[in-house]
């Protein structure tokens, strides 16, 4: 057996990607255990066996160096040329065909923001994914503290928020306000904050629940679908209602997908019901939510909304494939004309709305084709994760990203009646919501740079062996306390040394 285990460390030795040694150790060994196992059978001595094993392998040197051309992190160049095209794209688009249309930063200011993104993405690449196995409750928990604090902030112009008072964060920014008062002698509670839209990255911490809860039964499952309420009751009110039906569906969808492999060990149709009742009581609990949000709105809402759903359908009618679409007039209930084309020019999440009654649908087109191709190929990739980690957690990635792009191109359409369509992704005018679109890109590179050579079993660290304090078994109650006295052990120590 050490002639086995010298064999494998100098093949290791020769492959830099350190977290693969424990995959390709047990795949050699076990190469080299049936060789060893038909050697024998054949008549051949144990240790005589051993080494005709090892002999037929190769030169372990050899083997290792070829290992490492295999084994090793790679950057997924196919995913990289896509966001470099949609980089492209989000930089020209402004300059080339909106501009004087929507506010356009100055090029030099631009190119610094879109160098951040980048920035921002490398570093999120560089983080290995593995790390949601093993503090997955410490990362939740500190997810929705972030949101719990960040819920005195309120939406307004798009993804500006300003201070509610009468919440945690703006009761500690009120105290702010309070000292600014006192020292400068002017108020300073009109001022606005950008925060990221951090609902987008739930699903990615909910893969990390649900790949700790794996083998586990009934209650880890429910806590697992419960632990969505927190975040929506924190971020529903806040015009986040679009984004929050958008990770509820990604997060059910992943529990579902979680449920088929078998990470519960529980019957299947128990299972769903679980689900299903956490579902109905989540939409219950959003209808509610939205009610008493709609209440303060009143009936004006309404009428701008079906104002925006009119002006859609007819900029779709009106379109061309080349070329400048009709113009729209729609007549509000006050009798007034509204000019929709001036409409759209106002929010940035209509652009294309905008493009397509401009230009036509040749340039939105190669936008729509460009995500369509980008999101196929990611989940060709996910087939190749070795572990269900990774396919997990590439799944959630690439199903945000999908569903907020068909939000948007449904609400471009004018199917549904909407108020807040989402920017696609990469296009928001936000800085805070670009960042978390390229961070959560960067954690899909950096699943897609190891995950073929990551397997599930060397991911968790290993399973604490203390015995529990307390036991129940059939007729009994054990209860194991363990003291540790110093003194007693220092006696102990004295008497065994005079004998």
């Amino acid at each position: 057996m050490n002639d086995i285990k010298n064999y494998l460390d100098t093949v290791c030795e020769q492959i830099r990607f350190q977290k693969s040694h424990n995959i390709i150790k047990q795949e050699l060994q076990n190469h080299i255990t049936d060789q060893t196992d038909a050697l024998i059978q054949q008549g051949i001595k144990k240790e005589i066996a051993i080494q005709k094993a090892i002999e037929q392998m190769g030169d372990p040197v050899l083997v290792g160096t070829e290992l490492d051309r295999v084994h090793r992190p790679k950057l997924e160049w196919s995913i990289i040329f896509f966001v470099a095209l949609l980089c492209i794209a989000h930089f020209a688009i402004p300059y080339f065909f909106l501009k004087g249309v929507f506010y356009t930063a100055p090029l030099f200011q631009n190119s610094i923001i879109l160098l951040i993104y980048i920035g921002i993405m490398i570093a999120f690449y560089h983080i290995d994914f593995t790390i949601l196995a093993n503090h997955s409750k410490l990362y939740y928990s500190i997810y929705t503290l972030i949101l719990f604090f960040t819920n005195g902030f309120t939406w307004q112009s798009g993804y500006f928020m300003s201070i509610d008072f009468t919440k945690p964060a703006g009761i500690v920014i009120g105290a702010f306000t309070d000292i600014y008062f006192i020292v400068f002698g002017t108020s300073n509670n009109d001022f606005a904050i950008k925060l990221p839209v951090l609902i987008y990255i739930f699903p990615i911490i909910l893969v990390g629940l649900l790949y700790h809860c794996r083998a586990k039964s009934y209650n880890a499952l429910f806590w697992c679908c419960c632990s969505i309420f927190p975040i929506l009751f924190f971020c529903y009110g806040n015009l986040l209602k679009i984004p929050c039906i958008i990770v509820s569906i990604v997060s059910l969808l992943l529990i579902l997908i979680s449920i088929t492999k078998n990470w519960f060990a529980i019957k299947k149709y128990y299972a769903m019901l679980i689900v299903g009742i956490v579902t109905i009581v989540a939409i219950l609990f959003m209808m509610w939510l939205n009610t008493v949000d709609y209440s303060f709105r009143g009936s004006s809402f309404y009428d701008y909304v079906k104002s925006i759903h009119t002006i859609l359908q007819s900029n779709i009618k009106g379109s061309r494939f080349i070329g400048e679409g009709n113009y729209i007039f729609i007549q509000n209930k006050n009798g007034l004309l509204i000019d929709g084309i001036d409409f759209l020019k106002q929010y940035i999440e209509y652009f294309p709305a905008y493009l397509l009654h401009c230009y036509g649908c040749i340039v939105l087109l190669p936008i729509l084709i460009i995500y369509f191709f980008f999101i196929v190929r990611g989940f060709l990739l996910i087939k190749k994760q070795k572990s269900q980690l990774g396919f997990m957690t590439a799944t959630a990635i690439l199903l945000t990203f999908f569903i907020i792009s068909i939000w948007n191109i449904i609400s471009n359409s004018g199917v549904f009646t909407i108020d807040n369509p989402l920017g696609i992704p990469f296009f928001s005018t936000s800085d805070s919501v670009n960042i978390v679109f390229f961070a959560m890109m960067g954690m899909l590179l950096s699943v897609f740079r190891t995950g073929h050579i990551t397997a599930d079993k060397y991911i968790t660290k290993q399973q604490n062996t203390k015995k529990k304090w307390i036991s129940v078994s059939e007729n009994q109650i054990n209860i194991n306390i363990s003291v540790t006295i110093p003194f007693l052990k220092k006696k102990q120590n004295k008497t065994s040394q005079n004998p």
